[in-house]
C-alpha cells in the first residue's frame, strides 16, 4: 500500500502509535484481575484477626467527646459510610467503649479514628511479628529492571475481626456506640497482624517485596516481571484484596518506596526527604536534635563515617548534660547536611562481583563498609597501568 493511499484512509496517523509488547501483556494482565481493582471495600479471605489482653484486666468505658458542630455532619456521615460498608455495626450496650479522634483529611473529608490508647491498647498482648528490615526488602530486588507498586485500599480495613474480640473494638460518639467488624487503625497490634498476613498471601512469590500495604513487584527481565506481576494480582483476587488503582504504578525505571528512590542501579536518596533534612534549622533542645538525628540516620548508610561527625551531637544526649549549642556542633550540624547531598548509590547485592570489606575505628566510633568493587572504566594505552574501581554497596 502506498503513501497516496494512507491520505485516502479516515485515520489521524501521526496520533497512531506502536503498542510494545510490555503494554499489551500489562493491560490484558489487567484486565484479567479487574476485580482486585474494584471500589468496594475488600474483605481477606482465610486470614481473620483475634486481639488477646492480658489476664485481669478490667474493661474500660469512657464517654464520648463533644464533636464540634461544625464537623459533626461529615462525622456523622463518615459513620454512616463505616456501617453500610460493613465496618462498624450498631450496638446498645458494651462494658468497653473507646472515644473518637476526628481526622481531616485533605480533601476535606473526615476520617473517624478510635483513641484506643487510653482503653484498650495498655491491656492488649502486642503481636510479636517483626516488620521487615528495609535492607532485606532492597536485596530482595536485586537484579530488578523496572518496577510496579502496588497500593492496598483502606488496608487494615480489609482484615476481619472475630466476633468475640470484636467487644474490645467498641467507640462511643454523640450518636451512640458502635462495633469494629475490621481492624481499625490505632489499635497497637494492627501493623504486625497486617504484616503477618500480608506475608502469608504472597509467601513463595518471586520478586515480590511487601512493607505493610504497600507492595513492590519486579523481574530480571520484561517477561519474568509480567509472570511476577500477574502471580502477586492472582494471589490478592483469592484472598480478596481490592487495590487502589490510582495509587499504582507499572514497569516505572524507579519508584519511591520506604523513603528511598530505588531503581536498576541501586538506591537512592529520596530528593524531598534530603531537602526537608538539609532545610532544617538547628536544634533548641534535646527533643529537637534527637528528631533530626533520627531522620539523618535513616540515610546514614549513605554517609562516610557518619559517627564521627556526629560525635559533639551526640555529646548533647548524655545524662546530666546541660544543653549548650556550640560553634563545634554547629559545625557538626552542617557538615551532616552537606555530607547528605553526595550523590552516593548504594548498588543491589550480586553474588556474580566480588566484595571488599573495609573497616574502621576510632575512640567514639566504628564502622565498616562492605563494598562491590565495580570497574567504572577502561583505560587507554598510555594511561596509567591500573584499574580504576568505584565502591557502591554500602552496609
Amino acid at each position: 500500500m502506498g503513501r497516496s493511499w494512507l491520505r485516502k484512509i479516515p485515520l489521524d496517523w501521526a496520533e497512531v502509535h506502536r503498542m510494545t509488547k510490555e503494554e499489551t501483556g500489562l493491560t490484558d494482565i489487567l484486565k484479567r484481575h479487574a476485580a482486585v481493582f474494584g471500589e468496594d471495600l475488600g474483605s481477606m479471605r482465610g486470614i481473620t484477626v483475634k486481639l488477646n489482653i492480658k489476664p485481669g484486666s478490667q474493661p474500660k468505658y469512657l464517654k464520648a467527646r463533644t464533636v464540634p458542630y461544625a464537623i459533626r455532619p461529615k462525622v456523622e456521615a463518615d459513620l454512616e459510610r463505616l456501617v453500610k460498608n460493613g465496618v462498624l455495626i450498631p450496638v446498645t450496650h458494651s462494658p468497653w467503649a473507646t472515644p473518637i479522634v476526628p481526622i481531616l483529611k485533605k480533601d476535606g473529608s473526615i476520617r473517624i479514628c478510635g483513641d484506643f490508647k487510653v482503653t484498650v491498647n495498655p491491656v492488649l498482648c502486642a503481636e510479636q511479628y517483626p516488620l521487615p528490615r528495609i535492607d532485606d526488602i532492597f536485596a530482595g530486588l536485586a537484579g530488578g529492571q523496572r518496577f510496579s507498586k502496588i497500593d492496598l485500599s483502606q488496608a487494615y480495613l480489609q482484615m476481619q475481626v472475630e466476633e468475640e474480640s470484636q467487644e474490645l473494638l467498641t467507640i462511643v460518639t454523640h450518636k451512640g456506640l458502635y462495633r469494629y467488624c475490621r481492624l481499625p487503625f490505632g489499635i497497637t497490634s494492627a501493623p504486625a497482624l497486617f504484616q503477618r498476613a500480608m506475608d502469608q498471601i504472597l509467601c513463595g512469590l518471586p520478586g515480590v517485596q511487601c512493607y505493610l500495604d504497600d507492595i513492590l513487584v519486579t523481574g530480571g527481565n520484561e517477561e519474568d516481571h509480567l509472570k511476577n506481576l500477574e502471580a502477586t494480582l492472582q494471589r490478592l483476587e483469592e484472598y480478596g484484596l481490592r487495590v487502589r488503582k490510582d495509587k499504582c504504578a507499572f514497569f516505572q525505571p524507579s519508584v519511591e518506596y520506604l523513603g528511598h528512590i530505588i531503581d536498576a542501579t541501586g538506591l537512592h536518596k529520596s530528593p524531598s526527604k534530603v531537602k526537608a533534612i538539609v532545610e532544617a534549622p538547628p536544634p533548641q533542645n534535646v527533643s529537637q536534635l534527637r528528631s533530626f538525628l533520627g531522620l539523618l540516620n535513616y540515610y546514614g548508610r549513605f554517609i562516610s563515617q557518619l559517627a564521627t561527625l556526629l560525635k559533639p551531637l551526640h555529646e548533647l544526649l548524655g545524662q546530666n548534660k546541660v544543653w549548650k549549642w556550640t560553634d563545634a556542633c554547629d559545625v557538626a550540624f552542617n557538615k551532616a547536611k552537606c555530607a547528605l547531598l553526595n550523590a552516593e548509590v548504594l548498588t543491589h547485592f550480586d553474588p556474580s562481583l566480588p566484595l571488599q570489606l573495609a573497616c574502621d575505628a576510632s575512640p567514639y566510633g566504628v564502622g565498616a563498609v562492605l563494598s562491590h568493587v565495580m570497574p567504572v572504566k577502561a583505560l587507554r594505552r598510555g594511561e596509567t597501568n591500573c584499574f580504576c574501581f568505584t565502591h557502591f554497596k554500602h552496609s
